[in-house]
């Protein structure tokens, strides 16, 4: 009786199934208050437009508010010291990926004309289901390596004595978290083409590092 160290891989491509959109509207002014009231009301209005469209905005998240401060002159023209302020605030707004969610929103943001950055980042609601399979294909591919040396050694496989797993870490989960933002949206964007594009995909691995025990 002995034992074989053999590792098993397992990998494959997985789109993404949902989507985290962050928003920051920015303004800028001499006024600390102007500034800020410019900035609240950019984020009001678009948010204002989504509850117009039954959207539930409880599912938003808000984000980073910033503003900041600083002297500003033009020496060569003898211009004085003066406040310039700028402000930013963010809204986050995590959904299942959805194209045409996703274009309205965009469509929102051009449509107001307002000073702001969208953002998205791709992840997945939950990889547990993909991660089982994956380790259950990396074990049988280090079991089937295993017979083949274990066949030219003139022995077979009985057992297993030890395994370790790794999981690939390119991958970010919101596990268990369930969001339904995007079932309204089929009738509202435009008829863009990209209401057609499905979401992007990241390969998912596993391997398996088995010890084989063989007589």
């Amino acid at each position: 009786m002995g034992k074989i160290k053999i590792i098993g891989t397992a990998s494959r491509d997985v789109p993404y199934d949902m989507m985290q959109v962050t928003i920051k509207f920015h303004s800028w002014d001499k006024s600390v208050t102007n500034a800020v009231n410019k900035t609240d009301t950019l984020c009001d209005d678009f948010l204002n437009v989504l509850l117009e469209n039954n959207f539930d905005i409880s599912k938003i998240h808000m984000g980073d508010i910033e503003i900041n401060q600083k002297k500003v002159s033009n020496d060569s023209a003898g211009e004085p010291l003066r406040l310039s302020v700028s402000t930013n605030k963010s809204i986050i707004i995590p959904t299942p990926f959805n194209m045409n969610c996703l274009n309205f929103l965009k469509d929102t943001v051009k449509d107001m004309g307002a000073d702001a950055n969208l953002s998205v980042n791709y992840y997945y609601s939950n990889t547990s289901d993909i991660d089982n399979a994956l380790i259950e294909e990396a074990i049988a591919d280090s079991r089937k390596k295993a017979e083949i040396a274990a066949k030219a050694m003139g022995q077979h496989i009985i057992g297993i004595s030890e395994a370790t797993i790794n999981k690939s870490n390119n991958r970010y989960s919101d596990d268990n978290k369930s969001y339904d933002l995007c079932d309204i949206f089929a009738c509202l964007s435009s008829d863009s083409p990209t209401n057609q594009l499905t979401a992007n995909t990241s390969k998912l691995s596993a391997s398996v590092e088995v010890d084989w025990i063989i007589e």
